[in-house]
């Protein structure tokens, strides 16, 4: 078996990419993570920084080969056609992991040239694969795993399907009112997964992913932290706003919550995440495509704000205050979601948010974790 990983020096590819060396030990399993670090150059582009140390990616690529000798880490761009090619081409992988992309709605909105190399960016790299596995004859070998998002509903008031909307016997493709830039490349995703699937054949696996949070995962080891770290963003632009929350009462900062807060969303912890995508590797009787809302929990940043408070590692005079909403919004939006399919892939009970927040917070004090003064906008 060959697997290939993209976007493996990332926040969610890093831990994968350990979890798979570890679970695939062996010379029948060849592992290939590939990484054009583009999300260290950016985060550095906008002046923030990963709040935990991180090992660079030479240093991730030599502890990776000790870990296990049939993973092999190497610095490639995904938007390189001939190169993708050759790689696949090479390998002939039966199963591609694809988390390449720039991954900032706040990014994408700082002004035309980002817009566009957001969408451009992250459209070709998957339309680089699904006509690399088409010209190299791999339709019937190879599954196609994307991940997409759960911004690619927007929030419609019905509750969201598992990508399709049925009526009758047919089921429609859903999934096209994102609210930003790099949420509609998402989109256009969907339709290019859709489309590859009708003229090509390819077997999708579209994995709608919520919000992650947390840094702990099955695989972490804290002896040799800095090597399994994965990186830690609290900035407005490649920072969730779980993590602004948590770096805002570490620094004993009140949390400021837009409007009333009430309004739900979809999360998930990093550990599910990963483990749901490693779950799915020799899944049996997996359908040729099929699409997985991939969260866990739908709560408010209200919700989030309270647990937040309640760790005791978080000093008992922070507090959290509602603040005037400069976005035009329904604040108490309860988005509804189906997830029947996404549930039998992650195979057990989801991590409690409470758990994922406090051995957050507990990994920040541990890796002596630096925040900047002031948190986003």
């Amino acid at each position: 078996m060959k697997i290939l990983i993209t976007g493996s020096d990332g926040y969610v590819g890093w831990p994968l990419i350990i979890t798979l060396a570890k679970k695939y030990n062996h010379k029948k399993v060849k592992i290939v993570g590939i990484d054009n670090l583009l999300r260290r150059r950016l985060v550095g582009k906008v002046g923030a920084h990963s709040a935990v140390k991180i090992s660079s990616f030479d240093e991730r690529k030599k502890f990776l080969k000790k870990l296990n000798k049939n993973v092999l880490m190497q610095k490639l761009d995904a938007s390189d056609y001939k190169k993708i090619n050759n790689l696949v081409k090479k390998y002939k992988f039966d199963y591609i992991i694809n988390l390449a992309a720039q991954p900032s709605a706040p990014y994408s909105f700082l002004g035309i040239n980002e817009t566009n190399f957001t969408q451009n960016n992250n459209n070709q790299i998957l339309r680089n694969f699904i006509w690399s596995i088409n010209n190299n004859n791999l339709s019937k070998k190879c599954k196609l795993v994307h991940t997409t998002t759960t911004g690619v509903y927007g929030f419609p008031k019905i509750k969201i399907p598992e990508g399709f909307l049925k009526k009758g016997r047919e089921k429609y493709p859903f999934g096209f009112m994102a609210g930003s830039w790099y949420h509609m490349s998402k989109c256009n995703d969907v339709n290019n997964l859709f489309l590859s699937n009708r003229v090509f054949k390819t077997q999708y696996h579209d994995f709608r992913t919520a919000i992650v949070i947390g840094l702990n995962y099955d695989a972490y080891d804290a002896s040799d932290k800095l090597n399994y770290n994965t990186r830690f963003d609290y900035d407005y632009y490649f920072g969730v706003v779980v993590n602004r929350f948590i770096s805002m009462a570490l620094k004993k900062q009140d949390l400021t919550i837009y409007g009333k807060g009430l309004q739900k969303k979809p999360f998930i912890s990093l550990n599910d995440c990963v483990k749901s995508l490693v779950n799915f590797i020799n899944l049996k009787n997996a359908k040729k495509f099929e699409v997985y809302n991939q969260y866990t929990h739908m709560v408010s940043i209200k919700e989030i704000s309270k647990l937040i408070l309640k760790s005791k590692l978080v000093s008992k005079n922070v507090k959290f205050k509602n603040i005037k909403n400069p976005r035009i919004e329904n604040e108490t939006h309860k988005m509804r979601m189906e997830n029947k399919n996404f549930t039998k892939i992650l195979k057990s009970k989801a991590e409690p948010l409470r758990d994922t927040i406090f051995k957050t917070i507990s990994l920040l004090k541990v890796n002596k974790a630096k925040f900047k003064t002031k948190f986003g906008k």
